[in-house]
């Protein structure tokens, strides 16, 4: 039955991308969300890492983390927290939540992006999720 659902709603979701006029980086944004809300239905506690946190989607197949530093202990994507314990989330470049988004169209992934600091050493922490 779900099964059945999500390629309902997968064909429907392509068919309104193929006729939408909307920009390119729009249509991903929307597919990534769409694609979200049926994690969601599949797997209510994946809500906690989610593309409300991104202030912006990039175009890359990865995070970059500030000075290209990953977290060490980063929280699992269903615990609700950005960084790990001790840390507090960064907003030097993203002002109101300190993540992002990135996804291209040639990668099977879509991902979410924080920034993270403590004692003034700064580092990211991702998740990725399958479009």
């Amino acid at each position: 039955m779900i099964r059945a659902i999500d390629s309902l709603f997968r064909r429907s979701a392509e068919q309104w991308a193929r006729t939408s006029d909307q920009s390119a980086l729009l249509k991903k944004s929307l597919k990534a969300a769409f694609f979200k809300l049926m994690e969601i239905a599949r797997n209510p506690a994946s809500v906690s890492a989610s593309t409300q946190w991104c202030e912006t989607w990039w175009r890359a197949c990865d995070c970059h983390p500030p000075g290209g530093r990953y977290c060490s202990g980063c929280p699992d994507h269903g615990s609700g927290l950005r960084c790990p314990s001790g840390y507090t989330v960064w907003k030097g470049l993203y002002r109101s939540t300190g993540c992002w988004c990135a996804t291209s169209e040639d990668c099977p992934h879509y991902f979410v992006c924080c920034d993270c600091i403590k004692d003034g050493h700064t580092c990211g922490c991702k998740w990725a999720f399958r479009k």
